[in-house]
């Protein structure tokens, strides 16, 4: 009989799991009786990926979820994740990979292959979930990465409504895969190919320290309420304000694209202060109903993603704060909202404490930048009082003030990161600062001290080096 329980990623041995049909209620089990249940003849459809050690504790691999409407998009997809995971340098023969039966992949990543020592972590989900963001792609579902009792994870090798099965791959499956194999691959169950030994991987260990690091830090951060803020949760008690509900209801189209929408609406969202799962609720009928523009955000699912990854990114940015004149921005031309009047912000309040956002980005390089594109924008600002925060931003980022202020520029999709143009006259002082904030750039790493870019195409990944002025090369 063909097993429904993996040897080579096993189960922790300590802690709570749960299982369920998808269906009923889901009850715990011990690691000792999961086990029993998955060897033996009647396996649960589902159990929880992650075991649970306490209230935010959790332990198990780094587990994702590739989903999508159309079984093509969703096999580009799975690929596109290989490279990303292949391009940190991880071996795939060591991860456990497997096609859902249904319109996706799913993939868990041994903690050995990122933790020195595997164990219990606090807040493991949300540190899961900002790995994800980091090397993020359509598609790759962010709602596997949630707290509380945690999240059910299909049983392989069961038979599916549709007929189908959850059955377990290859890398090289997946590259030459095809509708018409998935199908066929999933027609039965099939047996687990044997794992290659986990081996700590230097750049997913840094993918997930930088990510625990980054999770920590938001969580330690004291969130400063603004007048505008107190004044909207105050108001309408934590609920959407009347003027928003026919956009975040789907029924009219915002005037910007949905990447400032989400912005803007998940901003309002922290300052009444829902959670992400209201966030989504509220915006049930703006993630079915929305006019794209564009392919980025042509489908639900995309949407809803993107506003899980904003909703993310913006929690304790210091960078971003709602404001009542970029809400009213993603209404409709002409509309009135009374509802909104007498929210500014108090005028003795002027521009934000820019030292005081440099402080709080606490040496992250993609905060500080935007903190101080925020500053050179800032009408209220004199051309000195920018000069001088644009200095002390440098000073954060340990880059020159020449780097922060003609290398880095505001490109169409810019993702809130430092982009750097090294000139052909920028030498020494300029080329060392660049180095210093190359590595925050997509697409670019750091490898064995040396920096690289990720070239990805037709027949896979790419490691290039990136050639420097002559005058760092000469010095290296």
């Amino acid at each position: 009989m063909i097993s429904h329980f993996d040897n080579d990623i096993g189960l922790c041995d300590s802690g709570t799991y749960a299982f369920g049909s998808g269906k009923d209620a889901w009850q715990d089990v011990t690691p000792a009786e999961l086990r029993e249940m998955l060897e033996g003849t009647s396996p649960p459809a589902f159990r929880t990926v992650l075991v649970r050690h306490g209230a935010d504790t959790y332990q198990g691999p780094f587990h994702i979820d590739v989903d999508a409407g159309d079984i093509e998009e969703a096999i580009e997809a799975m690929r596109k994740v290989l490279d990303k995971l292949q391009a940190l340098g991880l071996d795939l023969n060591a991860v456990r990979l497997f096609a859902t039966g249904g319109k996706g992949f799913h993939a868990e990543v041994p903690e050995a292959c990122f933790m020195s020592k595997p164990g219990p972590v606090d807040g493991l989900p949300r540190i899961y979930r900002q790995m994800a963001h980091a090397e993020y792609v359509d598609y790759w579902d962010l709602r596997v990465y949630s707290g509380g009792r945690g999240r059910l994870w299909r049983v392989p090798n069961i038979k599916r409504e549709n007929g189908a099965h959850k059955v377990p791959v290859t890398a090289s499956e997946i590259r030459s895969m095809t509708p018409e194999t998935y199908a066929q691959l999933c027609s039965e169950p099939r047996p687990f190919p044997a794992l290659a030994a986990p081996v700590l991987c230097p750049g997913l260990a840094a993918l997930f320290t930088q990510a625990r690091d980054k999770v920590a830090s938001k969580a330690s951060r004291v969130r400063k309420w603004s007048a505008a803020e107190t004044e909207i949760r105050q108001r309408f008690s934590g609920n959407c304000p009347p003027s928003l509900q026919a956009v975040m209801g789907g029924q009219v189209q915002s005037p910007v694209g949905f990447n400032e929408l989400a912005l803007q609406v998940c901003l309002l969202a922290h300052a009444l202060c829902w959670d992400e799962d209201r966030l989504i609720a509220e915006c049930k009928g703006l993630i079915a109903n929305h006019d794209s523009d564009g392919h980025r955000y042509n489908s639900p699912r995309k949407r809803e993603n993107e506003l899980r990854r904003m909703f993310d990114y913006t929690s304790g940015n210091v960078a971003y704060e709602f404001s009542v004149g970029g809400l009213r921005s993603v209404l409709p031309k002409g509309s009135k909202c009374p509802d909104l009047q007498g929210l500014e912000a108090d005028k003795d309040e002027g521009s934000p404490d820019y030292v005081e956002l440099l402080d709080a980005a606490d040496g992250d390089v993609g905060e500080i930048v935007a903190v101080a594109r925020k500053a050179v924008v800032d009408p209220s600002l004199s051309k000195t009082e920018a000069e001088t925060v644009i200095k002390r931003a440098a000073k954060s980022a340990g880059v020159a003030v020449k780097v922060l202020k003609t290398d880095i520029y505001q490109p169409e999709d810019h993702d809130k990161r430092a982009v750097i143009d090294v000139r052909r006259n920028d030498y020494s002082a300029s080329v060392d600062s660049c180095m210093a904030v190359l590595p925050s750039v997509p697409g670019l790493r750091v490898r064995a001290g040396a920096l690289v870019e990720i070239v990805r195409g037709v027949g896979g990944v790419a490691v290039v080096p990136v050639a420097l002025p002559r005058a760092y090369s000469d010095r290296s």
